[in-house]
């Protein structure tokens, strides 16, 4: 909404409506899946956790005993249980395997076409931001480098020929 959120508290641009996932998977070690949302809201866990069915069984696990694809799932979950209009995904693919990749991605783009719900994702995987994203901009020492690149039906080659001409250009 045109808002500045530099120098805003983390709750103060929750409140506005924007969701983060950070690439190091913010979540509690110690706590168990279930303990983390009786932190966050008070809705039951089956709504939580609607988007991720898989993570139910382990309501009782503690979130450091969850696999590396899990515990993102988890962090994804929690940042969504805000209800945000903008979800910011740091890295979502990073040392997670692939099939869990293509998992989180199908479920991202099922949460944007129920709920219009923009994603904005720092990604190197190719794969990812062609399946995510509708535009993909290099950006460079945390300065966009050009105009953006339109994605047209996940071609991953066409992208990455795209960004590196891009990259060679700035």
């Amino acid at each position: 909404n045109g808002e500045e959120c530099i120098g805003k508290k983390t709750y103060e641009i929750a409140a506005k409506g924007i969701g983060i996932v950070k690439q190091e998977r913010a979540v509690f070690t110690d706590l168990t899946v279930s303990e983390h949302f009786s932190l966050v809201n008070r809705l039951p866990l089956e709504e939580n956790l609607a988007f991720f069915p898989d993570l139910l069984p382990k309501a009782k696990q503690r979130a450091g005993k969850l696999s590396g694809g899990q515990r993102q799932q988890l962090a994804i979950a929690l940042a969504l249980s805000h209800k945000p209009k903008l979800l910011l995904l740091d890295e979502p693919s990073a040392n997670i395997q692939p099939s869990v990749v293509e998992a989180m991605i199908t479920t991202l783009k099922a949460i944007n076409a129920q709920s219009g719900l923009t994603l904005v994702v720092a990604e190197q995987n190719l794969s990812v931001i062609a399946g995510l994203t509708t535009a993909a901009y290099v950006v460079k020492a945390g300065k966009v480098m050009a105009e953006p690149i339109a994605i047209a039906d996940s071609d991953t080659a066409t992208l990455a020929q795209q960004l590196q001409a891009q990259e060679r250009q700035s």
